[in-house]
């Protein structure tokens, strides 16, 4: 072990040797830098010099002034020796023993070249460094120790002694075969050697549990390394698998703004290969003639680090070189080590967005068109604050407002921008005229929520309808007054009769008070009677004023089984003198239904109607039967109305389509006007008024009005 240590150094400072140039400063400073550390790494090697051939020293290690008082003085007979003997036989040659502070040995290693360098470098060794360094441990525990010359004189350690019994001292040669030294050793002679080899097989099996131990962790680390590389790989395919399903693409440039990275949404997108665009730079195929300077810019702001948040949009020539809209979302592409190295771009693809766009912006020019055209005013304004987004020019000749300043759609009278109505009708202040408003909440051409309004001028249409109102008004005033004198008759006999019957009551009452002792009870009795007769009169005069007397309309919720009975008693003379009886068909369950009307109006139209029952079953040539009239009430559950009929067994409907006519009649001595105001007063009760043949011959007149909903007080 010794020999080859010594070796290992001897060869290595030959081939410094060699490199060495006496005259070159950086050759000696290299020199001396390997010495350093060769004796760094071997604490036996205490010094290394450089003589030239007149043996002057000219450099080494330690770097001194004057010769440290440890190391052997350059001109000593031994280290002189050694250099003769090196110098003539050409080879390195160890010198004997020099005995200082400790036993030292010094190496002589010529040195010449064809730079005629006849130099030495001499390298000098501290005998007990070497033992302590170059021999085992376990073998110094066994045996002492001790370096020996040729006379057996011992030269380390200095203070062991020498073993006396011989047969236990072994002799081992050290350094080369010349060297006169040799390594002295003997068994230690002590009470612990016994305990040697258990405490060493102790040792031997404390060792081979650390091994085991060692083995362990050894393998638990490869099993988290390997599941770590396990899940490093599990992750790597998720992400390929991940970009591969991305229909967005991806794009990486470096920071020269060559193409580094594709991924196969971005090749289905352009209709090329990841082959074709790795390795490209701008100007790029994808790029479209027409649209080359606007890509050329956005690719120039990319590289330079301008990328707004919003993205841009672009033009490119997608598969088949078809247009391809898409928007551009570019980011710094940073791998983590060195900052960043290039950029990471998404293209998301616009095109049908960008179509539709086109397809929206061509319906809204149609659409402001088509308001635009219309006859009524149309605007709209925004829900949310009312301002205004469109208007016609109808809407701008009805409302002036300055162009210039910022304004919201003023209300229109008894509404507001808020107020959700669906119609309304107004008069405008200023120019009083009518305009019927249709207000619907829409979405707007950018999907937000806005107030359409449609105003429309019915002024004409109003004027028309007043016209036509006061015209009914008058039309049934006079009717009225055309049927006085038709009911003058049956009301003067049905104020005879309880006028005769008031007098007779008066009499009979006058000859029972006449009676001695008077007769009370019947007085009393005649004298109720003429009051309830008194009574009668005066309802049949109050029904024919109220009939005949023009009077604003007045509602109120009835019974319309009830209404029936003021015609009836109106027209029981006209039937008993024609011998005709009216048959009321009316279930229970009908008589209780409620309707809200006028009264005195509806009770007009069942008197007309019957009356020109009573009339057309007279004129008829038949044999009148009992039911030649019938009333009936009719209730429909489905539409909330009822139907009331009034059927006869007349002459039937004669030209059924002017039936309803002003005017027009088929009565010789009649004005035309009976069906028309009934329509009108029907109508005006939001039902409905039609004619149709009795399926026994005559005709069926029916009305249909709405049934009660609201809680209102019910007049009996």
């Amino acid at each position: 072990m010794i020999i080859n240590t010594l070796a290992a150094n001897q060869r290595i400072l030959i081939n410094w040797g060699h490199d060495l140039r006496p005259n070159i400063a950086s050759s000696h400073q290299d020199f001396i830098a390997r010495s350093e550390g060769l004796m760094k790494q071997n604490s036996a090697l205490i010094a290394i010099d450089y003589l030239d051939k007149q043996g002057d020293r000219r450099m080494g290690v330690p770097i001194y002034t004057e010769r440290p008082e440890r190391l052997p003085p350059i001109n000593d007979p031994l280290i002189s020796e050694a250099i003769l003997r090196s110098r003539s036989l050409k080879t390195p040659s160890y010198s004997r023993v020099i005995e200082q502070y400790a036993p030292l040995w010094v190496l002589a290693i010529p040195l010449q070249d064809e730079d005629d360098n006849e130099g030495v470098v001499l390298v000098t060794y501290d005998l007990d460094q070497l033992l302590a360094q170059e021999v085992p441990w376990w073998f110094v525990k066994r045996y002492d120790l001790s370096l020996i010359d040729r006379s057996n004189k011992q030269l380390s350690p200095r203070d062991t002694e020498v073993p006396v019994n011989a047969e236990d001292i072994y002799k081992l040669a050290f350094g080369p075969p010349d060297s006169g030294l040799s390594l002295r050793a003997s068994p230690h002679r002590n009470e612990r050697s016994g305990y040697l080899l258990p405490l060493l097989s102790i040792a031997v099996f404390v060792f081979g549990l650390m091994i085991v131990w060692l083995l362990q962790l050894l393998q638990r680390w490869l099993r988290e390394r390997l599941a770590a590389q396990q899940a490093l790989a599990k992750e790597l395919r998720f992400r390929d698998a991940m970009e591969h399903s991305l229909v967005t693409g991806l794009i990486a440039y470096d920071h020269r703004g060559l193409i580094i990275y594709v991924n196969p949404a971005l090749c289905e997108m352009l209709g090329r290969t990841s082959q074709v665009l790795l390795g490209t730079r701008a100007p790029f195929a994808f790029w479209p003639v027409e649209y080359h300077a606007e890509c050329a810019e956005a690719h120039g702001a990319m590289l330079r680090g301008e990328n707004p948040v919003q993205g841009r949009l672009l033009n490119l020539l997608g598969a088949g070189n078809a247009p391809l809209w898409v928007r551009l979302f570019a980011s710094p592409l940073v791998d983590g080590q060195h900052g960043p190295s290039g950029w990471m771009v998404s293209l998301y693809d616009n095109t049908e967005l960008q179509r539709e766009r086109e397809a929206l912006a061509s319906s809204r020019e149609q659409l402001y068109t088509i308001l635009a055209s219309l006859e009524a005013a149309v605007s709209v304004s925004s829900l949310d604050d009312g301002h205004l987004l469109f208007r016609n020019r109808h809407h701008q000749s009805l409302i002036q407002i300055d162009a210039d300043a910022e304004c919201c759609l003023l209300p229109w009278p008894n509404t507001s921008p808020g107020m959700l109505v669906k119609s309304a009708e107004f008069e405008m202040p200023d120019s009083k005229r009518w305009y019927h408003l249709e207000r619907r909440c829409i979405s707007w051409v950018d999907s937000s929520q806005v107030i359409l309004d449609i105003t429309t001028d019915i002024t004409a249409e109003r004027q028309t309808a007043n016209a036509a109102r006061e015209r009914d008004e008058l039309l049934q005033h006079t009717a009225r007054l055309s049927n006085l004198a038709e009911f003058a008759s049956g009301i003067a006999h049905e104020l005879n009769q309880p006028l005769a019957a008031i007098t007779n009551y008066s009499a009979a009452a006058d000859s029972f008070m006449q009676n001695d002792p008077p007769h009370l009870p019947k007085a009393q009795q005649a004298i109720r009677r003429m009051g309830e007769e008194s009574r009668r009169a005066g309802e049949i005069i109050r029904s024919l004023r109220n009939f005949i007397q023009k009077r604003p309309i007045l509602h109120e919720t009835r019974k319309l089984y009830s209404l029936l009975t003021e015609p009836l008693a109106l027209l029981d003379p006209l039937a008993q003198r024609l011998n005709i009886s009216i048959t009321v068909n009316v279930e229970v369950s009908e008589q209780s239904v409620l309707v809200d009307c006028d009264a005195v109006m509806i009770e007009q139209v069942l008197l007309n109607l019957m009356r020109n029952a009573l009339e057309s079953v007279a004129a008829g040539q038949i044999l009148i039967a009992h039911d030649a009239v019938q009333v009936s009430i009719v209730r429909e559950l489905a539409s909330q109305s009822v139907i009331v009929s009034v059927r006869d067994r007349g002459i039937g409907l004669k030209e059924p389509e002017k039936l309803f006519q002003a005017f027009y009649t088929t009565k010789t001595d009649g004005m035309g006007l009976g069906l028309a105001i009934c329509r009108t007063v029907v109508e005006s009760h939001g039902g409905r008024l039609w004619a149709e043949a009795n399926f026994d011959g005559g005709a069926c007149f029916h009305f249909r009005l709405p049934c009660y909903q609201a809680d209102h007080q019910l007049v009996s």
